[in-house]
């Protein structure tokens, strides 16, 4: 490893991680010293250049006596000081200066969990660096195992559907593996950028100037080199012919060689989605566009094969990147797309996903929760439909759609467990959304749970009630006390809700409460159910990786609930019948 000792610069970073009582903010300012001169030595393994929280402010101090330095840093596009941050080919970055550059506040969330390579630029060298961003709630071991576990998830969201087979999706964009979806949208978001980019290659693309030797009669006095004279005298001066220096366009370069193996990638990945985008029981949904998107893709990559210049580069195997690749902001646009298309297992872009979508870390365990919850129903009821699918943002990011829903059922119920869905005044369809929200409730307007469980009868066909279940990612104490408390939300999601359909309509008469419970969910190490005297309360911890009491416990407690629901029934209808 070529590590860098001298620094032409400095870099402090200052981590704002906590808040006195009285607002005082409790810092800690570390200069970061571990930086390699060569791309390759800056390993994402080790330890870490600059380590950071998630949550925490963070604040850079980058100071250097070359004032054409340069901080380029991709996280740069989330900073909070956007005044100060500048761009040019090589991407984002600030200029040195005295005083403190703001990247994000404190409890913003504004930094991702992931780890990145960055570099500075001083008095003409580069020197590379790593910058991590921790989790703040789960060791990071764990919060692998929630990425992997996620990934597992959307794989089975997007297993193959065709038209008249049943499968888990509500459109025709499930209609491919998610591993071909996410890369023809990221192929149809960067077309015009890419298309822009090849087109100018083509007619204007990297060359080196090459000096060659050409024969020509001597009477035709062309200039001459020492080359030229060498040869002339070799032949001791008689001959008829001299070699002539010519000066030559060469585009057998690597930058080109590059190019061509980037080409030929991506042809070969042209037809492996074609099998998809040609298919005709495949039409549905995305796949009309898609098939387009293919095909003006192949459209273009011949257009630069049929170049003059083309065909003169040779194919060979190149154990380096070029610089020119890097530099170039045309080739490097198709670098990019080359390395994202070169991935073949999903993890390796979950990280990419997780960047472009969910942007926290509390969204992403609002939906490992949501599938541990179905496996949870999965232990004493049978899946009976699923109604899933994914959504792709204008960046390319990957969601579950609000709404998305899965069903189950046994013996003597059938419950429905809702992702994320927004509860009306009113409800449209009673029978699908039993639940609504009255207008207010102490000032508050909190109607958005993120799960929702309905719990259904088979002896009557009425419905029993509800569990509200909150995703936390937060310590248990922070949701009882503090400036993030979350007791009013979880109170005004339990005194708002409302159904005319609690009990065949009769529990409404009765002024029965259609939510049994509201659960806190959290990632916390505590395992002790927690409760509150105000209103049906419980707080579970749930962590990644952890199969042990506290999943038994909440499972447990939600059958009881359910159990509690239909022996309640016999009071409104002891007489009923089996529909």
């Amino acid at each position: 490893m070529v590590t860098a000792t001298k620094l032409p610069f400095s870099l402090s970073v200052i981590r704002t991680f906590a808040y006195e009582p009285g607002g005082q903010a409790v810092t800690a300012e570390k200069e970061a010293t571990k930086f390699v001169l060569l791309p390759g030595a800056n390993s994402l393994t080790g330890a870490a250049t600059v380590f950071i929280r998630e949550n925490e402010g963070v604040e850079l101090l980058f100071e250097s006596a070359d004032a054409g330095a340069r901080l380029y840093l991709p996280c740069l596009d989330v900073a909070e000081d956007v005044g100060r941050v500048l761009h040019d080919d090589a991407g984002d970055y600030i200029a040195p200066s005295a005083e403190r550059f703001r990247l994000c506040g404190a409890g913003k969330e504004g930094l991702l969990v992931e780890r990145m390579a960055f570099f500075v630029l001083a008095e003409g060298t580069r020197y590379y660096g790593s910058f991590e961003v921790a989790p703040r709630q789960l060791d990071h071991s764990e919060w692998k195992i929630m990425q992997q576990e996620l990934e597992a998830e959307f794989e089975g969201l997007s297993r193959s559907w065709k038209k008249g087979q049943a499968g888990r999706g509500i459109d025709g964009e499930q209609a491919l593996p998610l591993r071909a979806f996410r890369d023809l949208e990221r192929l149809e978001a960067e077309e015009s950028q890419l298309f822009a980019a090849l087109l100018e290659i083509r007619e204007q693309p990297r060359y080196e100037i090459k000096t060659v030797y050409e024969k020509e009669p001597i009477e035709a006095s062309g200039r001459l080199d020492e080359k030229s004279l060498r040869a002339d005298l070799a032949r001791g001066g008689v001959s008829h012919v001299q070699l002539i220096p010519k000066k030559r366009l060469d585009y057998d370069i690597p930058e080109n060689r590059m190019l061509r193996i980037m080409a030929d990638a991506l042809s070969a990945k042209l037809t492996e989605f074609s099998r998809y985008t040609e298919d005709p029981q495949l039409s549905g949904g995305r796949m009309h566009a898609f098939t387009k998107t293919v095909r003006r893709y192949r459209h273009i990559l011949e257009a630069l094969r049929s170049s003059y210049w083309y065909q003169t580069v040779s194919l060979s195997e190149l154990y380096t990147v070029p610089q020119g690749i890097l530099s170039d902001s045309r080739y490097y646009m198709v670098y990019r797309l080359y390395l994202a298309l070169k991935r073949d297992h999903l993890g390796v872009t979950m990280q990419e996903l997780y960047r472009l979508s969910y942007q926290k870390s509390s969204l992403l365990y609002e939906l490992w929760c949501y599938f541990k919850l179905q496996h949870v129903l999965e232990e004493f009821a049978t899946e009976t439909i699923r109604e899933e699918s994914y959504a792709v943002g204008e960046g390319g990011g990957l969601s579950l759609r609000d709404g998305s829903r899965v069903g189950f059922e046994n013996d003597t119920a059938r419950f429905t467990l809702v992702y994320n869905q927004t509860l009306e005044q009113r409800n449209r369809d009673t029978e699908r959304d039993p639940l609504y929200f009255a207008t207010d409730h102490n000032g508050s307007s909190h109607n958005h749970p993120d799960l929702l469980l309905h719990i259904f009868s088979k002896r009557t066909g009425w419905y029993v009630g509800s569990i509200i279940l909150e995703c936390k990612y937060r310590k248990i104490s922070q949701i009882w006390s503090g400036k993030r408390s979350s007791l009013g939300q979880l109170e005004t999601y339990y005194k708002n809700a409302c159904s005319d359909e609690i009990y065949g309509g009769r529990g409404k008469v009765l002024r029965t409460h259609p939510v049994r419970r509201v659960m806190a969910l959290t990632p916390d190490t505590v395992t002790l159910p927690l409760s509150s005297d105000s209103f049906p309360l419980e707080t579970f911890a749930l962590r990644p990786g952890k199969t042990n009491r506290t999943r038994a416990a909440l499972s447990e407690h939600i059958r009881q609930q359910i159990a509690e629901a239909l022996e309640a029934e016999k009071i409104f209808a002891p007489a009923a019948q089996s529909k």
